[in-house]
């Protein structure tokens, strides 16, 4: 084997070439084997098995079934409280939530609003495998499924954990009236997955416990001792500049890790992480053109979280950025700035080549920005972040909107189409219940799969980024890939509107619309907000408080 080092003079730390990978074991479906999907990025880029399938069920508003051919129907906002029916048993009312054949894996819980007696019942069996009071199991407090396993985020209630299932699932609950998502990972007839039991949950109680450490821990910068010394380089304005390329001659697959890019040295940040755009090359394709800040999930507020696949942390000398999705290649990889901003621009990063880990098959890491100036909210409109033929999966998207006014803009539901299908296997709820929180809630929060990094308020005026990332719960595809949002906004304005989806894809598979070498990414900044202030009257925000009873809250 060997390495060639060429442009620009880099360290790299080779890992030794090891003996060839073993295949998937056959119990790879087992509980133990599936709690190890939450931190295991590299099995994201191997192609999808033939026949499997994500669905989603949610509470979405049944008008739109009848399809965009009505308007009215199709972006009706009546989201809470549908169920695919509602039954009687032993246990009384039961509202059902979800209903899939197996086998599968059950890989997504959230909710706004979690109420009633939530019961996961499997193979048709009369005795449900989990009953558990809902706020209960996806907060956090269930004693088998810590945080960050469950837990709340920005008022939206979460739970990942795989769960599996032979023949059947039933999800349903006790009561009515609420928002909700259950994700389930479809796999054809004759997959070998075992039904989990309740002795096996049980007795799993340790490694569930030792995954979320796990997940909690790996989240963040690459570990110390795996990181390079770091590469400086500057990019003058207009220029495009080639910071990393590797020519590899083994025989598997290599990947580049562990991406770290920090030390930004630019006369304005924000413009700099939206006008600085990072291109990846893959054996000679390139299928990443993408501008810094959305690429790293953080925007151009370097709005600080910390993922398992991306984030971006605070340092002494600013913001610090890194990619963990695996980067694999077979012969050839470059990664190239191109500085539109006006101004020279400099940084530092670094990253680690692995030689031999990855199997054959490793499908390349693609990122697809999209974004749209001036979107009118009225009419309602679906907008594309994605459209792809090819095979491949899913793995994660960022969102920045630039909002004028304090209203909700993001009322509008995923609609995920996959292979060509008549209607969305995924069909959403609102915006930010695809990204995991709920009403509209401007707190920023950081968890390992979703994040809202940045928003500036009062309220959900401003810039605001948010990012999920499909780690547990991927979308395969295997002939195409639709990805569309509603702009569904409370107020009659005017938005800016800027998209990153990634995914893994088998060679050949390509977006209708990558974004251009040369074109300049839009940029604008929100203007400080300005209260609006009635003539004449007192206004509550300039009163003294000369006594206090009970709580003071801000209101409209």
């Amino acid at each position: 084997m060997m390495l060639r080092r060429a442009v620009l003079a880099f360290a790299i730390l080779l890992v030794a070439l090891a003996a060839p990978a073993a295949a998937a074991a056959p119990d790879e479906f087992a509980f133990p084997a599936l709690l190890e999907r939450l931190t295991d990025l590299d099995r994201l880029a191997l192609p999808p098995p033939a026949g499997v399938k994500h669905v989603q069920f949610s509470s979405y508003d049944r008008r739109s079934d009848r399809g965009p051919e009505d308007p009215e129907a199709w972006f009706a906002n009546g989201d809470s409280g549908k169920f695919l029916r509602i039954e009687e048993s032993a246990h009384g009312k039961e509202h059902v939530m979800a209903e899939a054949d197996g086998p599968g894996l059950l890989v997504r819980l959230w909710s706004a609003d979690p109420k009633g007696v939530l019961r996961i019942y499997l193979d048709r069996e009369e005795k449900p495998l989990l009953q558990c009071p809902a706020p209960e199991l996806l907060d956090g407090k269930h004693p088998l499924f810590p945080p960050p396993l469950a837990g709340v985020r920005s008022h939206g209630h979460n739970l990942y954990v795989p769960i599996p299932f032979a023949k059947h699932l039933k999800v349903t609950c006790s009561t009515g009236g609420f928002y909700y998502h259950v994700n389930v990972l479809s796999y054809p007839a004759g997959t070998p997955i075992q039904s989990l039991t309740e002795w096996e949950l049980a007795k799993a109680a340790d490694r569930i416990h030792e995954a979320a450490r796990r997940l909690e821990e790996q989240s963040g910068l690459p570990r110390e001792e795996k990181r390079m010394p770091w590469m400086y380089f500057r990019v003058d304005a207009g220029a495009t500049q080639t910071i990393m390329k590797v020519e590899h001659d083994g025989e598997r697959t290599a990947a580049i890790r562990d991406f770290v890019l920090g030390g930004l040295e630019a006369e304005d940040l924000a413009a700099a992480l939206r006008q600085v755009l990072i291109a990846m090359t893959f054996d000679g394709t390139e299928t990443v053109r993408v501008p810094l800040g959305e690429f790293f999930g953080s925007g151009p507020r370097a709005g600080s979280y910390r993922g398992l696949a991306m984030g971006a942390v605070p340092a002494e000398e600013g913001p610090l950025f890194y990619c963990r999705f695996p980067l694999p290649f077979a012969r050839s990889a470059a990664v190239t700035l191109e500085n539109r901003t006006g101004k020279t621009f400099a940084a530092k990063f670094h990253a680690r080549l692995d030689s031999a880990a990855l199997q054959a098959e490793a499908m390349h890491f693609h990122a697809v920005y999209r974004e749209g100036v001036d979107l009118a909210t009225r009419p309602f409109t679906d907008v594309n972040w994605l459209d792809v033929t090819g095979t491949g999966q899913v793995v994660g998207c960022v969102l920045t909107v630039l909002n004028p006014v304090k209203n909700w803009w993001g009322e509008g539901d995923e609609k995920i189409t996959v292979d060509g299908e008549a209607f969305p296997s995924i069909f959403g709820t609102g915006t930010e219940d695809y990204f995991g929180y709920a009403w509209c809630c401007p707190e920023p929060f950081s968890h390992p799969y979703h994040a809202q990094p940045t928003c500036d308020g009062p309220g959900n005026y401003g810039l605001t980024t948010v990012n999920r990332f499909h780690l547990l719960d991927p979308i395969p595809f295997h002939r195409s890939v639709r990805f569309d949002m509603e702009l569904w906004h409370w107020k009659d304005v005017k938005v800016d509107y800027a998209t990153t989806v990634f995914f893994y894809a088998k060679a050949g598979a390509r977006d209708r619309a990558p974004y251009p070498a040369g074109r300049t990414p839009h940029l604008r900044l929100p203007s400080p907000y300005v209260a609006p202030r009635v003539a004449g009257a007192l206004e509550g925000e300039a009163l003294r408080f000369e006594a206090r009873s009970g709580t003071a809250v801000v209101q409209e």
